[in-house]
């Protein structure tokens, strides 16, 4: 790490010095509170969420995104303005985000204009710290909130107008590598997916006998007594049958109100919400130190004969996903919740000898040990991009002498809302 020639102290809990040559503002110095509703005139602006890619459109007609009954609280937003989510912080999974167009986005969060700073350059610098829970020391209340007047007088390093750019350039770089690798290794997770459908194709190859779901699995729940005292940690799932996530810890009295469920191993796993988009697994030993909220639900196998895993192939097929589609009724996201008594009912293709579930187990485990491996992976390659941006905004490290090559730019092969969120509704 290459450090400036010297340094000045700041008064920051997150940050104890920055380059002498930098100045100190107030994001009130930099950030103008805008709070235009879009009133009737809805029907003109294009509706938007905050995700991890930053502020962008809404993906309504693919149904990955709830649309509002009313707009009567929705903001206006240009391009290149700011918006933060100043409530629930520890629940929200980005907080910050730059908007790429003009449009509208729900009032639950605070939108900015940005004057006398580069833009692009703020918005890395929130996202480190969004990264961190930096702001945690400016929680009030149990829905751990920033006050606006608070966040408004924060302090926070700027750099010169040259190197605010340079900056920018260099994590735009930086960046765009990274998720070349990120992209590299989603691929390969493609290719056992592919394995995973063609093994069980051959499996079901001229077989004319069915079974319903009903009769091979039976629905679980174990509720959870939550105690105020005690410790959880949320489960979450991907679509495609990409696998359960474990969310940070959080005390009981910050649950919220939603039931939940123990997770056992050797289950199907489906979203109640999100089944449609192929949520499904099956759960290992290594997801039982989370809990499920009352949208998923959990099919423990009753026959020796008809693995999870035999199952979960079947599901994430395509037939099967079309099933999950069918039996999940609305007309999108939160409003297409799975019907799961009519699921049990579905017909299922039975293997056409012993020796194919075999092949299955085994394709289907591949599958399971390559994603967690490559979750691995891919958690240390953003951890690594994370402690870089933080470093270099706050100037811990000096990259002004770096020359910045050609470089192209690849798009993940997965969008930032194939997380599926159970747990909190949308305000």
């Amino acid at each position: 790490m290459s450090r400036y020639s010297s340094y000045k102290p700041i008064d920051i809990p997150w940050l104890e010095s920055i380059p002498a040559h930098w100045d100190i503002q107030k994001n009130k110095n930099v950030l103008v509170e805008k709070k235009e509703l879009v009133g009737e005139r809805a029907s003109d602006y294009t509706l938007l969420s905050l995700t991890l890619k930053g502020v962008v459109p809404r993906d309504v007609t693919s149904g990955k995104g709830k649309f509002p009954k009313s707009f009567d609280t929705y903001k206006v937003v240009k391009k290149g303005d700011m918006a933060f989510c100043l409530f629930d912080m520890d629940e929200t999974p980005r907080t910050v985000g730059l908007s790429v167009c003009d449009g509208m986005l729900t009032g639950a969060y605070d939108i900015f204009g940005v004057e006398g700073i580069n833009s692009k350059f703020l918005n890395y610098y929130y996202t480190a710290l969004d990264d961190r829970k930096a702001l945690r020391y400016y929680y009030s209340g149990l829905r751990k909130t920033v006050n606006v007047n608070t966040f408004l007088n924060l302090k926070l390093p700027v750099p010169p107008v040259e190197e605010q750019e340079k900056i920018v350039n260099y994590l735009d770089w930086k960046s765009a590598l990274a998720s070349k690798l990120l992209h590299a290794k989603k691929k390969e997770v493609e290719l056992l997916r592919e394995l995973r459908d063609t093994v069980f194709n051959d499996a079901i190859a001229g077989s004319t006998e069915t079974i319903k779901l009903k009769h091979l699995v039976k629905l679980i729940y174990d509720e959870v007594e939550i105690d105020e005292s005690s410790m959880y940690r949320k489960a979450g799932m991907y679509n495609q049958g990409r696998g359960i996530f474990a969310r940070e810890e959080v005390s009981g009295d910050a649950m919220g109100d939603s039931k939940f469920q123990y997770i056992h191993r050797g289950c199907i796993m489906l979203s109640g919400q999100f089944a449609w988009e192929g949520a499904v697994y099956v759960t290992t030993a290594n997801d039982e130190i989370a809990v499920a909220s009352h949208r998923y639900y959990l099919l423990r196998p009753t026959q020796s004969r008809i693995p999870a895993e035999y199952i979960y192939a079947y599901l994430a097929s395509e037939k099967g996903v079309l099933d999950m589609n069918r039996c999940s009724h609305g007309a999108a996201g939160r409003n297409k919740p799975l019907n799961i008594k009519e699921l049990l009912n579905i017909e299922i293709p039975l293997p056409n000898n012993d020796g194919s579930i075999d092949r299955i187990i085994k394709a289907v485990n591949s599958l399971m040990d390559f994603q967690l491996h490559i979750t691995e992976k891919i958690k240390v390659i953003e951890e690594m991009r994370a402690k870089l941006v933080f470093d270099v905004v706050t100037g811990n490290e000096d990259i002004t002498k770096v020359t910045i090559p050609d470089y192209s730019v690849e798009e993940d092969s997965f969008e930032d809302n194939d997380e599926t969120e159970e747990d909190e509704e949308e305000e």
